[in-house]
């Protein structure tokens, strides 16, 4: 079995190999078929998210490196962003013909990505890892908030398009409605039972007919 490192550079470096052979014949279109890069990039960020919780040694490492994650994530956004403004032309104009830098951009951007989530989940683990009734609501709300937000999203959008506000007034009512919206929707699916399953709530103790039902019809 892999050793956290080991995996966590194996999945990062399938994501750069996606990167370097699909994204300039596949650029991303968020298309259901053909959007190859982008299926085989969140493919990858997939397998890693669905086995990184199930090791509780992986959490622990996270909060006693969250310092070293950010310095990496924080460096690594410092670079990407001096090079989108011109500060490495030599650097850019190789990218073009050699392999080598092209691999090291594509680790970087990958460094970027994940030293970002693993500092956030780090900080969390050690600020965060204590009984609170604030956190009680939000493991249970995650779920539901992730599926509707951004169909929320979309919808506020269209809605506020034809008002032509200031942007960051667009902004903050579109968040300000789809955190409503969001909060709003949690509380009905965590009442009705089968939006509860829908939703991946777990079912509660008065749904007895329910899981019946679920297990009669396997």
């Amino acid at each position: 079995m892999f050793r956290q490192e080991s995996f966590v550079i194996f999945t990062m470096t399938s994501i750069v190999l996606s990167w370097y052979f699909l994204r300039e014949s596949y650029p991303p279109s968020n298309a259901l078929v053909g959007d190859w890069y982008n299926h085989a990039k969140y493919f990858g960020a997939f397998i890693l998210g669905y086995f990184f919780p199930r090791h509780a040694n992986w959490w622990s490492e996270l909060i006693e490196k969250r310092r070293l994650f950010l310095i990496l994530a924080v460096g690594s956004y410092i670079f990407i962003l001096l090079d989108r403004h011109g500060m490495f032309t030599s650097l850019a104009e190789m990218y073009k013909t050699n392999n080598v830098v092209k691999v090291v951009y594509g680790y970087l951007f990958s460094i970027n990505h994940w030293g970002f989530i693993f500092a956030v989940v780090g900080y969390a683990g050690y600020w965060l890892n204590r009984p609170s009734p604030v956190l009680r609501y939000l493991n249970e709300a995650i779920l539901p908030y992730y599926i509707l937000h951004q169909t929320l999203i979309v919808v506020f959008a269209w809605w506020l398009k034809p008002y032509l506000l200031h942007p960051t007034i667009e902004f903050l009512l579109l968040l300000a409605f789809t955190l409503a919206g969001c909060a709003i929707g949690f509380e009905i699916v965590k009442r009705v039972q089968i939006l509860r399953w829908l939703f991946g709530l777990k079912l509660t103790e008065d749904s007895g007919s329910i899981k019946y039902a679920f297990s009669n019809s396997k």
